[in-house]
C-alpha cells in the first residue's frame, strides 16, 4: 500500500517569523522533518506543501519533492485537511498519507513506523501519536464560570482509565476516508503512544526549550 509523507511548509507565522526554517542543532526544523522521513523503509515518497520561494528551494536541496500550495491554502487560521487533500490531489494518487509536522521537534523514524504500521494492525481510517495525559481541564462557561471537562469521578488519577494527548508529531490516515470526510482525525482511530519529549512550537520559548532539549539529548 503506498504511503506518502506530507509536510506542510508555509512561509508566514506571526508567532515565529520564518518557523519552519528556524535552526536547531546546525539544521532547520524543515530538515530535521525531511531527514527523519527519508530513513523509514513504509514512506515511498516525501513532498513537502508550500506557497514560498525560499522554503521550495530548502525542502528541494534536502531531497524532498515540492507542492506548490496556492496563497489561499496558506492563510493565518487554515485547516490542516484541506491542505493535505490538495497535496494528494497533485500526485499520483496514493492510499495513505502521513502528515508530519516540521514544528513538533524532535521528530522519530519509530514514531513515524509505528502510526503507519498502526493503520494496518488496527484496520484504522486515522492514526495519530499521543502520549498519556494526566491533566484536569476546564472551560469557562458563558456566564464566567469554570466547568469540568475530564473529570468523570473523584476517584485518584492513579486509578481512573487513561486518557490521551496528541502529541502533535504526525498522523496517518487514508486518502479515501479523507475524501469521504474531509477530516484528518476521525473514524476508526489508532491511538499510538510515545513517550519521548515532543515540543510543539509555537511561541519563542518553545523554540528555545527544543533547542535545550537538542542540547541535552547530544552533550
Amino acid at each position: 500500500m503506498r504511503t506518502v509523507c506530507i509536510i506542510p511548509a508555509r512561509g508566514g507565522s506571526k508567532g515565529i517569523p520564518r518557523k519552519n526554517l528556524q535552526e536547531i542543532g546546525g539544521g532547520s526544523l524543515l530538515y530535521w522533518a525531511v531527514i527523519t522521513a527519508k530513513k523509514s523503509s513504509l514512506i515511498d515518497g516525501i513532498f513537502v506543501s508550500t506557497e514560498d520561494d525560499e522554503i521550495a528551494e530548502m525542502a528541494m536541496m534536502y531531497g524532498a519533492n515540492v507542492i506548490n500550495r496556492p496563497a489561499e491554502l496558506a492563510a493565518d487560521g487554515t485547516p490542516s485537511a484541506p491542505v493535505i487533500w490538495h497535496a494528494v490531489q497533485q500526485m499520483e494518487r496514493p492510499e495513505r498519507y502521513i502528515l508530519v509536522q516540521a514544528t513538533a521537534y524532535p521528530q522519530s523514524v519509530d514514531t513515524m513506523d509505528h502510526v503507519i504500521q498502526a493503520m494496518s494492525t488496527f484496520d484504522a481510517d486515522t492514526a495519530i501519536s499521543v502520549r498519556r495525559d494526566t491533566l484536569f481541564l476546564f472551560r469557562r462557561g458563558k456566564c464566567g464560570y469554570g466547568y469540568k471537562i475530564n473529570q468523570h469521578s473523584q476517584m485518584p488519577r492513579q486509578l481512573s482509565e487513561p486518557e490521551y494527548l496528541q502529541t502533535g508529531a504526525c498522523v496517518a490516515g487514508t486518502v479515501d476516508f479523507l475524501q469521504k470526510t474531509g477530516e484528518l482525525i476521525g473514524g476508526r482511530i489508532a491511538l499510538v503512544e510515545d513517550s519521548s519529549t515532543v515540543v510543539d512550537i509555537d511561541t519563542p520559548l518553545d523554540l528555545d526549550i527544543a533547542r535545550a532539549l537538542h542540547a541535552y539529548r547530544n552533550n
